[in-house]
């Protein structure tokens, strides 16, 4: 199977490699970068960060292939910045999930804006998905403006649905649909 490589402006989004480690541990190793996850290990260690990846590259090419785990790279200079994962929830009703992360020296400057649109035109035009959608916690405000401006629509908020470092956290979703995207896309 031919490895994917998405490309935008700025940024290659590829499929994750087993040499990312060391650089994708760098920006995990920040606080900030796991302030709104679910992952347990924080910060993770290098071998835990080589682990991840490894099963990220397995999901990768798993078959039926219902995971699709992209490194971010910052074209100029060629480094990685981030992650983005598209996870194919249910095949049949081409209902998909995604997931992100971005290296925080690089927040407000418009790139993980730039990879969703580019991982959210690959579901539909590539994958051919009806819907695409995500969630995020109500203080990330960060990532809730980051799906309204790829076209996602709020679609409510699920009370006390996550269980986070000891506390339940509201999860606000958002959603995409094929004919919003063909809609905006004209």
């Amino acid at each position: 199977m031919n490895s994917i490589e998405l490309n935008t402006e700025r940024l290659l989004i590829r499929e994750r490699l087993s040499d990312d480690a060391k650089e994708v541990s760098q920006y995990n190793q920040d606080k900030d970068f796991w302030q709104y996850t679910t992952i347990p290990v924080v910060p993770p260690t290098l071998e835990s960060t080589q682990e991840f990846i490894n099963d990220c590259i397995e999901k990768n090419n798993a078959d039926p292939r219902l995971f699709y785990g992209f490194s971010i790279v910052k074209k100029s200079p060629n480094k990685i910045i981030g992650e983005i994962s598209l996870i194919i929830k249910d095949a049949k009703a081409k209902k998909a999930m995604f997931s992100y992360g971005l290296s925080p020296y690089f927040h407000g400057k418009g790139y993980m804006t730039e990879a969703l649109e580019e991982v959210i035109k690959f579901g539909f035009n590539d994958l051919c998905l009806k819907r695409i959608y995500a969630y995020c916690y109500p203080k990330n405000k960060g990532s809730s403006c980051v799906m309204e401006k790829c076209g996602m629509k709020c679609e409510g908020t699920l009370r006390a649905n996550s269980f986070v470092r000891g506390e339940y956290c509201d999860d606000i979703y958002y959603g995409i649909l094929d004919t919003d995207y063909k809609k905006q896309k004209g």
